[in-house]
């Protein structure tokens, strides 16, 4: 695997309205899964990795992210909050601040976290000199169709599947200089619409994301994470 630092970024300012009374005061991120505050997890997970910064892009409820800076202060990973006053969405937020990437980076959800190899990933996203590799897995009847052209693990692919964004991408630092089209809220529907014009491939996870957007998804969150650990 290429030597590389990488930044990573994360959005935090959802409200998770889903969640109902448990998200009035605690930001989504927040919860806490087997005793940790779920957004902990997320950032132990992509730790398998050489991390220089985590930039939380915050809005809901921010000040109550700032004690992740002194969580992570001894393992030297410098924790930022960016906040999104305005609410412009993921890509804006990542666009207005991307004179803060130094590095390649990894844009993780909040509120997901995949059981796979980042290592192989970060791999695979040098061996193909990729400016975007995205996680999707099998939707069946919801999410996109795809062009098995845009997919890297080709053997997985089912035509007339849709598949679904999986919550983690790892992209290149030029990538905002390379996009034809910005006009738009969210960086998956940017990619998405850019993906002629940049090196962009998919790659298909065997199993969809564990996130904690429902109460049932966070049941089957608790049961991974306690045989899982980071």
């Amino acid at each position: 695997m290429k030597k590389s630092n990488f930044d990573i970024f994360i959005p935090v300012g959802g409200i998770g309205r889903r969640l109902g009374g448990i998200t009035i005061n605690t930001p989504k991120p927040l919860i806490k899964i087997n005793k940790e505050e779920f957004i902990i997890t997320v950032i132990k997970s992509l730790m398998k990795t050489k991390i220089k910064n985590v930039n939380l892009l915050t809005s809901y409820k921010d000040q109550k992210f700032n004690f992740l800076i002194k969580k992570f202060e001894k393992k030297k990973i410098k924790i930022k909050l960016i906040k999104d006053n305005e609410r412009i969405g993921t890509f804006n937020c990542l666009n207005k601040c991307k004179h803060n990437i130094n590095h390649d980076f990894i844009y993780s959800n909040a509120d997901e976290i995949v059981n796979i190899n980042i290592k192989r990933l970060i791999t695979i996203f040098y061996k193909n000199n990729l400016d975007v590799l995205q996680l999707i897995f099998n939707g069946e009847k919801e999410g996109l169709p795809l062009d098995s052209k845009y997919i890297i693990n080709k053997k997985k692919f089912q035509t007339g599947k849709k598949y679904i964004e999986g919550g983690l991408k790892i992209l290149n630092k030029k990538i905002f200089n390379k996009l034809k089209i910005k006009k738009f809220k969210k960086i998956e529907d940017c990619l998405f619409f850019n993906r002629d014009s940049i090196n962009l491939k998919y790659y298909i996870i065997d199993e969809k994301p564990y996130s904690i957007d429902t109460w049932k998804r966070i049941k089957r969150t608790k049961k991974f994470l306690m045989k899982t650990k980071f």
